[in-house]
Order: structure tokens, then sequence, then C-alpha cells
């Protein structure tokens, strides 16, 4: 062959291969076009065969039911409550959760209003009528299914690729991701309807709604009215599994089922509010902290990253958990980042422009800046994680405590905001007294004696009133003293109510030392 031929074959061979690849497209342009049929792959794990695909959200609305309403579950549902009844027999199967209707509203807000928006695939059980009719002859005489309960076409001739056809005969129920189906329904009601209203966990509907008008208005020209129908269109992973397969009995297929659904969600394992906090990008607040975590010499390799609190051993400055909140008490109070707070309508943070955060990220450096000024932070940087467990075990310094971090920067952010207090100054005045020991919360004439320590059990107090209490302390001592006296008497009855050591003679202890009857515990002298 010379080469001239050679060259024809390889044109020709190329030739017949766009031919092929052109005949496969309009094929598959062809089945894509069916009404109710999917284009899907067939997997097989254990015994249970299953299809993975892909459908509109307006199809999934539509088609798409819950699993309590599962007709082979029907002798499990409370007919009046349609509530899944609880037994012996019964609890493994309700360990996904009866679906709460309480996140439907918010679910779907975030679809309609967030364009970064992402839900996993949904996992479906396909059943046909003649499953629950024991006469069927879709049954052999041993009570053996014929067949499997969903329309399966192979399209290969490994069958690997395969269409599946519903009918009306043909019904599809969600045994994971109710809740993501729910905020589906929800967002088809709202485009088509205009309006959704909020329910409660009953699935009683409240007076809370929002209509389509309100999303788009309400979105300053980031969603329009087209935009959010066009929501409907955007297609979701499916997985579908025959509610019966192919030899199967009616309890059979029923016990592989439940076994499914509890598989899924023992093996879902929820993120920790720390994990969270890495991945979200949507809380301005989560977005600097993390920032601040990973770059400030204060906290490199010092900051807790799953769990809220640290261990009494933990040589971890802070957690990431309170590291947002230490965000959001500094920069919340000041102007320009109340709107980074999530809506209170949502519960679901939208995140904030990218100069915005910038700015914010700008505002928290300057305040850790400022704080690794104090002479204990400068030994942390300077001596590294030990020594920042020996200043909460040994030296007991208040500000080595998340608590109090969270406390502090709530109290900054209303001193500098409110107060006009310069930071520097305060740092000065915190350093002075933390060479004094007034930070040691074990030394009963610090402020922070029995309001954040236990001298009883020996324990730190965690609840969000004595963090409250702490960031008005820091107040009272770093800006002048509390000049009202409505607030004085307050703050004094306060104080006075949390330094109680004896509960059952109600003696508290004062700034002295001294065991007294709590209105004669006075408030410390402002330190400024």
């Amino acid at each position: 062959m010379s080469e001239f031929d050679g060259l024809m074959a390889i044109d020709n061979v190329l030739e017949q291969d766009q031919k092929h690849r052109q005949a496969f497209l309009y094929l598959l342009d062809r089945q894509q076009e069916r009404k109710d049929h999917l284009f899907s792959i067939e997997v097989r794990m254990g015994v249970t065969r299953s299809f993975i695909t892909s459908a509109s959200l307006a199809w999934t609305a539509q088609q798409v039911r819950y699993a309590t309403q599962l007709p082979m579950f029907k002798e499990y549902v409370d007919p009046d409550t349609s509530k899944v009844k609880i037994d012996r027999e019964t609890a493994a199967m309700v360990q996904q959760r009866e679906p709460n209707w309480t996140r439907q509203y918010p679910m779907t807000l975030y679809l309609a209003k967030r364009k970064r928006h992402k839900f996993p695939p949904l996992l479906l059980v396909a059943t046909q009528s003649w499953v629950d009719d024991p006469k069927s002859d879709s049954w052999d005489s041993a009570g053996r299914a014929l067949k499997d309960s969903i329309n399966a076409q192979s399209l290969d001739s490994n069958g690997i690729y395969v269409d599946l056809s519903f009918s009306v005969d043909n019904l599809l129920y969600a045994i994971d991701g109710q809740h993501r189906l729910m905020a589906i329904k929800g967002l088809a009601e709202l485009v088509n309807e205009g309006k959704l209203y909020a329910r409660d966990r009953d699935n009683k509907q409240t007076k809370l709604s929002v209509s389509a008008e309100q999303i788009v208005d309400d979105s300053n020209g980031n969603i329009s009215r087209a935009e959010l129908q066009a929501v409907l269109s955007e297609r979701i992973g499916i997985e579908i599994i025959p509610a019966v397969m192919k030899g199967e009995s009616r309890q059979d297929a029923l016990r592989r089922i439940r076994s499914i659904f509890v598989h899924v969600n023992m093996n879902a394992q929820p993120l920790t509010s720390g994990e969270l906090a890495v991945l979200d990008e949507d809380d301005g607040f989560a977005v600097v902290a993390r920032t601040i975590a990973f770059s400030h010499p204060l906290l490199i390799d010092r900051v807790e990253l799953k769990k809220g609190n640290l261990a009494p051993s933990s040589d971890n400055f802070t957690t990431l958990e309170s590291l947002v909140s230490i965000a959001e008490n500094y920069l919340g109070q000041m102007e320009g980042y109340q709107g980074w707070k999530p809506d209170t309508k949502t519960q679901m943070a939208m995140r904030p422009e990218e100069e915005s955060i910038d700015l914010g990220h700008k505002k928290l450096v300057e305040y850790f800046d400022s704080l690794a000024k104090l002479p204990t932070h400068v030994r942390v940087i300077q001596q590294g994680n030990d020594y920042v467990k020996a200043a909460r075990e040994n030296e007991h310094n208040l500000l080595f405590r998340p608590m109090a971090q969270m406390a502090l920067a709530e109290a900054f952010g209303t001193l500098v905001t409110d107060r006009q207090r310069k930071i520097e100054n305060m740092i000065q005045v915190l350093s002075a007294k933390e060479a004094e020991g007034m930070l040691n919360y074990e030394n009963p004439k610090t402020p922070w004696y029995v309001v954040v320590f236990d001298p009883n059990k020996k324990t730190m107090e965690r609840k969000a009133s004595a963090q409250k209490l702490v960031s008005r302390l820091f107040i009272h001592l770093l800006g002048g003293g509390t000049s009202d006296d409505a607030a004085y008497r307050e703050l004094k009855a306060e104080f006075g109510k949390a330094r109680i050591v004896d509960k059952d003679s109600g003696k508290a202890i004062d700034l002295n030392g001294n065991s007294v009857p709590i209105d004669q515990v006075e408030l410390p002298t402002p330190w400024v």
C-alpha cells in the first residue's frame, strides 16, 4: 500500500467515526425528547440494581413523592397523622426521621435566592400498582416477582445504558433527600403560584410567606422573574432503585428497602460546626474567620477546627467556631456589616461582596494585631503552643478561654463603635491589668471569679448569659464605667447574683473575697 493509499484509509476511518458519532448523537437526542423517559446508567451494588440519571426540578416536583407515602409502608403509617407508627418492627425504618416541614421555607429560598445553590442527588424508589396487589399476574405462585417494578430497557449489548420509562402506573418516592424534595416542591409552588407559605413541623401553613415578586424586588437586580422561572429547568442528580426486584417476595423487597433506608442514614456523618465553618463560602464572618485562622501569627496551628469547645489539655488558643463568633461580635456592630448576618426569614447567609469581605478581613486583622501586643499573647507567638496550655491551666488567664475571647470581641466592638474608644488604649489597659493578675479567673478579687469559674465544681461556665455578662463587665471596666443609673443597678444586681457560691444561704463573694449578701456585692471600679 502506497503512502497515499494509507492516508486515504485513515481518512475513511475518521470519516466513518464521525458518521457514527453523529448517528449516536441523533439517536440520543431522539431518546431525550421522549416524554417521561430518562436516559440512565445501570449500577449494581450487593443485590440491588439501580439506575443513575438526572431530571429537571420541575419534573421532580411533579413526579416524586415522600417516603411515608410509599404504598409498601402503608401498614406502618398512622392514617390520622400520616406519620410512621413507632414500634419494635418499624424502629429501624424510622431512622430516616419524619420530614420537618419548617425546613421547606428556608431551603426553597436557598434555591430561589442564591445563584450558587447545589443539592446532592436524591435516592428514589420506583414502584408500580401490581406491587401492592397480591393477586397480580406479576407474582408467581410462590409469591415472587416475575419482573422489576420499573420499566428499564437496555440500549446497548452490555446493559449499561438504559431507557427508563414512566407512565401513570409508575410512582417514585424519595427515601433519601426528603427535605431536598420538599424544597424543590416549594420552589415549584413559589414559581407557579407566585407565593410560598412557611409551614410548622406538622405541615400546617403559617402566616409567614414570600412572593416571587418580593424575591425579585429584594435582589436589587440580581434575580429576574425569568431567572427564577429558569431554576425549575435545572437538573438534579437521581438514583432510582426498584421497590421490588425480580425473584423477590414482597417481604424480601420491603426488608431490602428498609435496610437501604437505614444504611443511608447511619453512614451519613453530619459535619461539625467547625467543619461547617471551614467549608462555608457564604457566611462573611466564617470567610474572614477562616482566613485569619490560617494566616495570623497568633492563631496559625493554634485553632481547633472541628470542636466548638477546647479540651482541658488542649494547647490550642481557640476554636474556629469561636473565631466565627468573634468576627461577628466585633464586626457585626460596625456600619456596613449588619448585612452580613443571615436573613431572619431564611436563616441562611448570603455571601457579601468581595470588597466588603476584604475590608472586614482587614479590620479583623487589625483587631488580632492589637491583641497580639498583650504580653501573654507575645509569649504565645514566641514560645508556641506549650505556653498556651500553661497560660490556661497555670495562670488561669481569662483571655485564653474561647468564651471570654468572644465576650471581649463584643465589648471591643461596642466600645469602638458606640464610645469611640481606641483599641490601642484599651490594649494598654488590659496589658497593665493582666500584669497585676486581674485576668486570673480563680482569684476571688477579680471580677471573673464565680462569674466564669465555679470554685466548688472547678469547672468553667459556658452559658450564653455568662458570656454576655463578661462582655458587659469589659465594657464597664474599659469604657469608664456605667453612667446610666438604671443600667448600673441592673448590672450590679446581675453581677451580685453571678457571684453566689452558696445557693442555700444566698451568700456571694465580693471583690475582697468575703462572703456577703448579694446586694452588698459592688461592681468593680472601672479601669479607665
